[in-house]
């Protein structure tokens, strides 16, 4: 399994997640959003099977089976939550869930 690599950002109201995911469509990955996490998996084809007895001199992308969880340190609004994908980049908006104060 591998990983692939992420950026964070937050401001006071979203966080924005930026992940790599080169040589997927937006249908190939499974995405589930938890109240504090989002997490995505997928399997990347490894393009070498399909070859007839091939010699390798490099192989250093990652290939086959991956799962990414990447926590907050807050709650976030999972009803809120949007994913756009550009050029090989899934990029995440994640509305923070407002603070409530219960009073009895």
């Amino acid at each position: 399994e591998w990983k692939p690599l992420y950026n964070l950002y937050e401001t006071e109201d979203e966080i924005l997640a930026i992940v790599e995911l080169a040589g997927f469509k937006q249908g190939d990955t499974r995405v589930g959003v938890g109240e504090e996490s989002i997490t995505i998996e997928g399997q990347r084809v490894n393009f070498k099977e399909s070859l007839s007895n091939p010699t390798t001199h490099q192989e250093k992308i990652p290939m086959g089976k991956f799962k990414l969880e990447i926590p907050f340190k807050c709650r976030i609004d999972q009803d809120r939550v949007t994913l756009e994908y550009n050029e090989g980049l899934y990029k995440f908006t994640i509305p923070k869930k407002k603070a409530t104060v219960k009073y009895l």
